[in-house]
């Protein structure tokens, strides 16, 4: 509007002898909020050091608060239960502080984006449409059975764990926690990787395919970096798999089907873990040697979905304008 109405007014002999005090806040205002033309992803303005500081406090929150809660998971099991210590395995109530501190910090960085980046909560959601639900519910429904495939083939090639097969009480508990807390987990990753982290590494860029690869590649690196793999191919798989979330993101326009992938992942994969535990805790193994070439068909499974997220989105945009 104020564009519009400066052309239609004559301009000035001379420029005004005041001082301008719009002229800092105006500055200062362009430099934080809404990017216009930019899609979702590399939808935000920031100052140069935002970014950093975004995701340098971000991952302390998240190490800290996983460290500590565990700490307290564990004093509850050992001392005040009685139980044996769980060493590197996750017991229901490790699993629980676990999920929870990703939780946690998703909203720890999801106030970040609104006080650096000036934008509302929402941003880290969608962009210009509120979040749908019934988007995340389809998103669940289509790409739910093509990863429990992938999961299957890929425990059995690499564990041969039917023989594994129990139910116990912590079986149960495992399976509880996982339904209940894990979606929110996953949820919450995709908050903090690719609603906040993606956008506010994309801000140091102002054109939109650049901001785009770079918000891409930092946010996967950073995903991939988390998860502290040491074994090869479990690095390359959780790295690809952070690709793959931050690209449906960026085909889908928002977390919907991003989020749905990462919940379907998570779930699928946990309950396979937890049923052939041999009816006790899960191990979480990510050193050398842990993986294997059978992580290829996981990765493939990632890419797979990507595609199929594309082709659906770009169908509905063809049904939205009328074209297909």
């Amino acid at each position: 509007m104020s564009s519009s109405s400066s052309l239609s007014s004559p301009s000035p002999a001379l420029p005004p002898t005041g001082p301008d005090h719009s002229a800092v806040p105006t500055s200062r205002a362009s430099r934080t909020g809404p990017r216009p033309g930019h899609p979702f992803g590399a939808h935000v303005r920031m100052r140069w050091w935002a970014p950093p500081v975004l995701v340098v406090v971000t991952l302390v929150v998240m190490v800290v608060l996983q460290l500590a809660l565990d700490v307290v998971a564990q004093f509850v099991e050992v001392d005040l239960l009685g139980a044996e210590p769980s060493g590197f395995s996750l017991s229901p109530l490790r699993l629980l502080a676990a999920n929870l501190s990703l939780v946690a910090t998703a909203v720890v960085s999801t106030a970040l984006m609104v006080v650096l980046a000036r934008v509302p909560w929402r941003h880290v959601l969608s962009r210009g449409r509120p979040f749908s639900w019934r988007a995340l519910g389809r998103w669940m429904l289509v790409l739910a059975p093509l990863l429990l495939v992938a999961s299957v083939v890929v425990s059995l090639l690499m564990q041969g764990m039917l023989s594994a097969f129990a139910i116990t009480a912590t079986t149960v508990a495992l399976i509880l926690v996982t339904l209940l807390t894990t979606p929110l987990q996953a949820a919450s990753e995709e908050v903090i990787f690719r609603g906040a982290m993606m956008p506010a590494i994309a801000s140091w860029a102002r054109s939109p395919r650049v901001a785009i690869a770079i918000g891409l590649i930092g946010s996967s690196l950073a995903f991939g970096l988390v998860h502290a793999a040491t074994d090869p191919w479990l690095i390359a798989y959780y790295t690809l798999f952070g690709v793959s979330a931050a690209a449906i993101t960026l085909l889908s326009s928002g977390l919907e089907a991003a989020i749905a992938f990462h919940i379907a992942n998570n779930i699928i994969n946990m309950l396979i873990a937890v049923l052939f535990a041999d009816g006790g805790n899960v191990l979480i193994d990510r050193s050398a040697g842990s993986g294997g070439p059978a992580m290829l068909l996981m990765i493939a499974a990632d890419l797979l979905t990507v595609l199929l997220v594309w082709l659906l989105a770009r169908r509905q945009r063809a049904v939205v304008h009328g074209t297909a």
